[in-house]
């Protein structure tokens, strides 16, 4: 790693005010980044620093003059606010103007459908881009798949746990802390079913993080608040309209109605759930969905060995291709149809400003590729609609005992991959890939303990997938971080270039 060539620290920072005094510190965060400028100095080591109008009295043994603008970043708030200055990198400059590109892939993506019909009507446009266009507008765009309602058998179990728990008359309900974790559990059962939206995983997840911590031993029951209930099975129609009254939320199919009859329901009148009762949210889940036509999922279906021809193609070593003279090679790449694209007279301006953008974040994963390689990792994009973000990174520096050891492999010929993440209603994703001879240890961390019990439900298929070797050992923990910040991390904490998070 490259060490830092300047002074890095800047002490006693408090504000001052026209009178010459100081004021309490400023309302900074440790790790935030910061930038400033030398208005003044008072000596050798003492200057005044402007940070967004704010006047602050500083010292530093670093060189510093009047007028310089400085990227900081706040690295101790006790006993004494200080920052460390972050020398600029032209690469990271360059990187910094362009991040907020990574998350953009799920909508600039798609328009490669776009190109790639209008390329068909370009006919000064050459074969090999039109190829080139069609493979990615392939490769890279999810199909729709239509997908069932919620299953039945799983929303009869969950209004008949739900109904039976919020019914039960008082001193009776021993079990309910039994019956919330069913609830919880069907819940994560049902948002792994495939029957569902992303939006309506994501809301299934959460019905199921909340029943859980009212299962909790020191939560108070979120219905404590029902009376005694008189016990009745209802016709379908007054079902309806019992629901309706009691929840404000009539059921959408006539399925769930029917369901209903079968129940013990019929609190005393006048009852009525409060707008965040748990038991109205599930009703409210399970009517919209059981209601909905049926919904569209992200399909796409590709080999190993395709999405590795996809990505050698992306254009990242287009430049290089050239230079070694395999022109062959770089014309077949998606950034060169791209540009190609871009300067056809006919092509319409909206074709050419989404292969503008294209293009932009190709040159991004290249500048990726340069800047991580001193961190001695390997960048690789993953530009699939399906993914909000995505990208992977392999540790090329073979990190050995330390790191092999943490995934229950201890060789130093074990291979590191780590896959950073970002879906629709799973959040952010981590895994975590440690690979020696014929032995894999992963390690999967979520955003929240809920998402990672709906991880692992997914454990048995695991080796069914996996074809390069056999499951060694597998985790599922928390503390996945949204990949863009946690790259940004790793720009800025590894040869210490500053990123303007605001672009």
């Amino acid at each position: 790693m490259e060490p830092l060539t300047l002074i890095t620290e800047i002490h006693s920072l408090s504000p001052v005010d026209q009178f010459g005094g100081q004021h309490q510190r400023p309302p900074f965060t440790s790790g935030q980044f910061l930038q400033g400028t030398i208005t003044a100095q008072q000596g050798p080591h003492h200057f005044t620093l402007d940070i967004g109008g704010r006047q602050l009295a500083t010292e530093s043994s670093a060189p510093l003059q009047v007028g310089q603008k400085l990227d900081l970043q706040v690295t101790s708030l006790v006993p004494q606010v200080e920052l460390r200055i972050i020398p600029s990198n032209p690469l990271t400059q360059q990187i910094s103007s362009a991040l907020h590109l990574l998350g953009q892939v799920a909508t600039t993506v798609p328009q490669l459908d776009n190109l790639a019909q209008e390329a068909r009507q370009l006919p000064q446009l050459s074969p090999t881009a039109r190829e080139t266009l069609q493979l990615f507008s392939d490769s890279l765009i999810s199909r729709a798949e239509q997908h069932a309602s919620p299953p039945l058998p799983l929303a009869a179990q969950l209004f008949d746990t739900a109904l039976t728990t919020a019914t039960a008359p008082p001193g009776t309900r021993t079990d309910t802390p039994t019956q919330f974790n069913e609830i919880s559990r069907i819940l994560l059962q049902l948002a792994g079913s495939g029957s569902l939206s992303p939006q309506a995983v994501e809301r299934a997840v959460n019905l199921a993080a909340l029943f859980a911590r009212a299962a909790a031993p020191q939560a108070a029951s979120p219905f404590s608040s029902l009376e005694t209930a008189t016990l009745a099975a209802l016709p379908p129609a007054i079902a309806e309209q019992f629901l309706g009254k009691w929840t404000t939320i009539p059921p959408q199919d006539p399925g769930l109605a029917a369901l209903l009859s079968q129940a013990p329901l019929s609190p005393q009148s006048g009852q009525a759930l409060a707008e965040n009762h748990p038991l109205r949210q599930l009703f409210a889940f399970l009517a919209a969905e059981s209601g909905k036509e049926p919904a569209a999922a992200a399909r796409l279906d590709l080999s190993g060995q395709q999405v590795e021809t996809v990505l050698k193609r992306l254009g990242l070593q287009m430049e290089r291709l050239f230079a070694e003279n395999r022109p062959h090679e770089a014309v077949q790449t998606l950034k060169y149809a791209l540009l190609e694209m871009s300067q056809q007279a006919n092509a319409t301006e909206a074709s050419a400003l989404h292969a503008d953008q294209l293009v932009k974040t190709i040159e991004l994963y290249q500048m990726l590729q340069i800047r991580l390689a001193g961190e001695s990792l390997f960048f690789m994009p993953l530009p699939f609609s399906f993914l909000t973000q995505g990208y992977l990174l392999i540790d090329s520096e073979q990190p050995g005992n330390q790191a092999s050891k943490k995934g229950g492999l201890a060789s130093t010929d074990a291979h590191h991959v780590t896959l950073h993440l970002q879906l629709e209603g799973l959040g952010n994703l981590e895994i975590d890939i440690l690979c020696e001879q014929d032995r894999i240890a992963l390690k999967f961390l979520a955003e929240d303990v809920e998402r990672a019990k709906y991880i692992q439900g997914f454990r048995g298929e695991l080796e069914q997938w996996l074809t390069a070797g056999r499951l060694d050992s597998v985790q599922f923990l928390v503390g996945a971080k949204e990949p863009t910040k946690l790259l940004l991390e790793k720009l800025v904490h590894g040869l210490t270039g500053m990123v303007d998070t605001t672009a």
